[in-house]
């Protein structure tokens, strides 16, 4: 069932078979739907959707909204998902490298890379992806910027980089301070 392992957690609210089902320590945590924040040991964390945020361990303060939005997220902070697999990304043999934090992540595959490639850890921080695939591929840029569909769908491991507009900057993937 869900929350089945809570000893000295408080305040958590869960709904959906396995939803919080590793939580034992966690407080104040929301979890709707199935699998929804499954692996959770950490605070302050929502996940609604089935799968959303599945694989959170320790990361606190984040929301994921939409089937398997922040899925391979384990120990990242204060991120933000919302759409079909937005936020993804990450290795998903090594769970303990994907520790990207403070990023915002709107609209389908939105740094979800492709749904079902495996790829590096997700390490990137301070990033913000709005639009279906906007960002899809990152994997450890920081402080990049797309809006709009494909913007900076191919960028990986680059910084600093802005692109709005339908396929933006979707040929980028390590060049830094661009705009497009």
């Amino acid at each position: 069932g869900s929350s089945s392992t809570i000893t000295t957690g408080d305040y958590n609210t869960s709904v959906g078979t396995s939803a919080l089902q590793w939580n034992a320590t966690g407080s104040y945590n929301l979890a709707l739907g199935k699998s929804a924040l499954n692996k959770n040991t950490a605070s302050y964390n929502v996940g609604i959707g089935v799968n959303a945020g599945y694989r959170t361990t320790s990361g606190a303060y984040n929301f994921y909204c939409g089937g398997n939005a922040g899925y391979n997220l384990t120990t990242g902070t204060k991120n933000v998902a919302l759409g079909y697999q937005a936020m993804y990304n990450g290795e998903t043999d090594d769970l303990t490298g994907n520790t990207a934090s403070y990023n915002i992540a709107i609209g389908y595959q939105c740094m979800g890379n492709e749904y079902g490639d495996d790829v590096a850890n997700f390490t990137g921080d301070k990033n913000v992806g709005v639009g279906y695939l906007s960002l899809s591929k990152l994997t450890s840029g920081d402080q990049n910027i797309g809006i709009g569909y494909d913007a900076l769908k191919d960028l990986t491991t680059a910084d600093h980089n802005v692109a709005i507009g339908q396929g933006a900057g979707h040929n980028i993937t390590t060049g830094t301070y661009n705009v497009a």
